[in-house]
């Protein structure tokens, strides 16, 4: 780029490299006497007028520098002496005057539409040399900014990237996405495609892409500050609330059925962005590229999610106490409540379309009695499995783990068929005794069992 063929003149002190480093950087000291200006362009007019050895015509009432005899004349006359130039070239349209030929001709092309003056770096033509020079300004200011901003990403290059900045793309190159400005849709390069993480969290050493990621995550984490989100945005059709006109976009898809987001791999579809980059990561984490980094790790079992909500709903519900109560049966849910109230009502909406058997669900499971698949294998024996239960149930001859005992004689079982059929010895013996609930008239054998069941009536 000559970005500093303009402003550079041959001078015995600088050279030319540093002189585009001067306007690159848009310094405002002078690098001769040190004299410090409020702005880039000040500072340059300094120093060509004082220490540029080209003009060797001084002033000598200011010490001003020209490059001939003539303008030193034309400056004593003006500054000094106060007497104004007579402006001797007139436009034929308006009637404009102007002291210098060239000035004229640039103010015709005004008028004739000519724009001579072409910008190298972005190809713009201008009517005169001095709105030339005032774009170029622009320019070089830009140049700094993106020698601060660019990051790595793989795909993009240095070069790549100061074109981008230049023409001020507002549209992703890697995603497609379309931002307001040139600005924000760098920043999103940087927050979203970049592969460098700079910024690390001195409380628990995690990496973040910006700075911004890494303030969001210590307020929320380490100090506990929730950010307050208004929920401005209602859906005319359920009613609920969201923070963004994203979001409810998002969500009106919902209600249409449409699905504008397609996978660019196995072209699945999905109604929401958020969606189809879940999907997304599942391809990265299955083909090994997605980092224990990026994902959310159970501080209990050391399971890794894709996504923050699963792993605390996880937790929530696998380790700790959360579960629904079923008010009929008094039984504590942890799976889905809605799958366990088919006990009670018969109903069975899954129909498999082989053998045409009614389910209460899960018909991914029954398929494998079709297809003979055993996908759950022992690592310990080897042996498979159609389901995941049959497995853990299978372990517990490896672990010794035999969780139901029998509160009549004391023997313990690992599966709870063998331990339903044992107490049915029981109450064929006449061992078993029936106390009934007085709130959903449940019968049980003991007193410390009818205790637990009343405690999930009245807490």
């Amino acid at each position: 780029m000559k970005l500093h063929a303009i402003h550079f003149r041959s001078e015995k002190n600088l050279t030319s490299e540093e002189w585009r480093q001067l306007v690159i950087k848009n310094a405002r000291k002078c690098p001769i006497c040190g004299d410090r200006y409020k702005s880039g362009t000040d500072m340059r007019r300094h120093y060509r007028d004082l220490h540029d050895s080209t003009r060797k015509c001084p002033c000598e009432v200011c010490g001003k520098r020209f490059n001939s005899i003539k303008r030193v004349k034309q400056h004593r006359k003006v500054v000094h002496m106060g007497i104004k130039q007579k402006k001797k070239f007139e436009c034929a349209h308006c009637s404009k005057t102007y002291l210098s030929r060239v000035g004229l001709e640039d103010h015709i092309n005004n008028h004739t539409g000519e724009k001579g003056h072409i910008c190298e770096i972005c190809n713009r033509d201008f009517y005169s040399d001095a709105m030339l020079k005032r774009h170029l300004v622009k320019h070089s200011r830009m140049i700094k900014e993106t020698s601060e901003e660019f990051v790595e990403t793989g795909s993009i290059t240095r070069e790549e990237w100061y074109k981008m900045v230049l023409q001020r793309v507002k549209t992703c190159p890697l995603c497609k996405k379309t931002y307001q400005s040139a600005k924000g849709m760098r920043l999103h390069i940087r927050e979203v495609h970049s592969k460098v993480r700079p910024h690390q969290c001195k409380g628990c050493g995690k990496y973040f892409k910006s700075q911004r990621h890494l303030v969001q995550h210590e307020r929320r984490v380490h100090l506990g500050v929730k950010k307050i989100k208004h929920s401005n945005f209602e859906c005319f059709h359920c009613g609920a609330k969201f923070i963004s006109r994203t979001h409810i976009a998002d969500h009106m898809t919902s209600h249409t059925g449409i699905k504008n987001h397609v996978c660019s791999i196995c072209q699945s579809t999905y109604t929401t962005a958020r969606g189809l980059k879940r999907h997304n990561k599942n391809h990265l984490r299955e083909a090994g590229v997605l980092r224990a980094d990026e994902m959310y790790k159970c501080d209990k079992c050391d399971k890794l999610f894709i996504e923050q909500s699963e792993m605390v709903q996880h937790r929530d519900w696998v380790h700790g106490d959360k579960c629904y109560l079923c008010k009929i049966c008094g039984a504590r849910v942890k799976s889905n409540l809605k799958a366990h109230m088919r006990i009670h009502t018969g109903e069975r909406p899954v129909c498999c379309h082989i053998c045409g058997k009614k389910l209460r669900g899960k018909l991914k499971d029954h398929m494998l009695t079709h297809t003979g698949e055993r996908p759950f294998g022992c690592e310990v024996c080897g042996s498979t499995y159609k389901y995941k239960y049959y497995l853990a149930v299978h372990m517990r001859k490896h672990t010794g783990e035999r969780p139901y005992v029998c509160n009549y004689c004391g023997h313990s079982f690992a599966a709870r068929p063998a331990f339903n059929l044992h107490l049915k010895r029981h109450t064929e013996r006449g061992d078993v005794r029936h106390i009934e609930c007085q709130v959903c008239k449940k019968s049980f054998s003991s007193e410390e069992t009818l205790d637990v069941h009343l405690a999930e009536h009245f807490g």
